[in-house]
């Protein structure tokens, strides 16, 4: 999915990245159950985690392509432990 953003309709682009693991991974040692990426407060892709998926690889690769586009942004890594064993 493309995403176009006009620069005189946003200051600055904010990216959110919230990684979940198992409530349990309070380290978060192990696999991640999936990812959560939000563009200015809104909900944009839902991803598998490192166990199921190439999650983490296709969100390190999108920020990695918004950094290098020259986009002003903000970007917001998270993790939480949070799924339900």
């Amino acid at each position: 999915m493309p995403i176009v953003v006009q620069a005189s309709a946003v200051d600055m682009l904010k990216v959110k990245v919230i990684t979940h693991y198992n409530e349990d991974d309070t380290d978060f040692g192990s696999d991640s159950t999936h990812i959560e990426v939000f563009l200015n407060g809104k909900f944009h892709k839902y991803l598998e985690g490192s166990y199921d998926g190439s999650g983490p690889e296709w969100a390190e690769g999108f920020v990695a392509g918004i950094k290098a586009s020259g986009i002003e942004c903000e970007i917001e890594l998270e993790k939480i432990a949070d799924y339900p064993v």
